[in-house]
């Protein structure tokens, strides 16, 4: 793949990824959507968009249990970021749910043997210590962010890292990102109606509301993870982790300029510790594995 293509490929995934974030924001803020109606139209929306490369690629669809556990994943982190930005700003959340997925994705690492040195001991504090004053209130702050929607943003992080742990498996990622979609569908159902149940609310949906769904679903979510998978074979790891660092900075600075966001001094501290963090850790990963591979 040339590479002028493939930059431009990876520009495009990071945009829609950052997209996803403000399609939903906007939707819940303006009243256009209830979340979990949001939630269901975007599940749906992504399998129907891959539908069609399944079918392609497989005259009999065949469901693995690596598909069970990555199509409840995706289920519960979209569920749960729909539920968070009922009352979060679109960057804001963006930050806790990357920081959440990259300390949970790190702290796996190390449960898995890998070596927690001084190095990346710095970059954790860094990240988490940013996330902490992300959250913690202050005299000064002048961001309120509810706990419930925090923790359902937290979650989401959670369930995202778990998708993309379990999407280390073998198979082609595109095929098996159809293949989680489609089982995303009825999990969704499943979730969706014990949420009803246990926070009963007003749902509704105007045309406004859907065609964002639609949008977050099928382009943003679908369509990016395709695209992601097609370049993942032609870049190393690391790089794949140290691109994704832009996605909170895009969040950020497109909801600013398109959604009327406001920026302050303490989100631009957060963000700095919390990319600062992962970049450290990313950066001692890669100086490991060239040792390795020196010798």
């Amino acid at each position: 793949m040339k590479n002028n293509f493939l930059i431009l490929k990876i520009i495009i995934v990071m945009i829609a990824f950052s997209a996803n974030s403000l399609l939903c924001r906007v939707a819940l803020k303006d009243a256009h959507i209830d979340s979990l109606t949001f939630s269901m139209i975007r599940i749906v929306s992504g399998a129907v968009a891959l539908l069609p490369l399944l079918l392609r690629r497989h005259h009999h669809i065949q469901f693995k249990k690596i598909h069970v556990i990555s199509g409840i994943s995706l289920t519960v982190y979209i569920v749960a970021f729909s539920l968070a930005y009922e009352q979060i700003d679109a960057g804001i959340g963006a930050l806790i749910l990357f920081g959440v997925v990259q300390l949970t994705m790190i702290i796996y690492g190390l449960c898995k043997g890998e070596i927690l040195s001084r190095i990346k001991l710095t970059g954790l504090l860094f990240a988490f210590g940013g996330l902490v004053y992300l959250l913690i209130p202050s005299s000064v702050s002048t961001i309120h962010l509810p706990l419930l929607n925090v923790i359902f943003m937290a979650l989401s992080g959670f369930a995202w890292a778990v998708y993309s742990l379990a999407g280390n498996s073998k198979g082609s990622m595109p095929v098996n990102t159809a293949y989680n979609f489609l089982l995303a569908v009825p999990a969704g159902a499943v979730i969706l109606l014990i949420v009803s149940l246990l926070m009963p609310g007003d749902y509704h949906a105007d045309m406004h509301g859907i065609i964002l769904a639609v949008l977050s679903g099928a382009v943003a979510s679908a369509g990016s993870y395709y695209l992601w998978y097609s370049v993942l074979p032609y870049i190393e790891s690391i790089t794949a982790s140290t691109v994704q660092l832009s996605v909170p900075c895009l969040s950020i600075f497109l909801a600013v300029l398109f959604i009327g966001e406001t920026l302050t001094t303490q989100i631009i501290i957060a963000t700095t510790l919390v990319l600062t963090g992962i970049f450290i850790v990313i950066k001692d990963r890669k100086k490991k594995v060239r040792t390795r591979t020196e010798r």
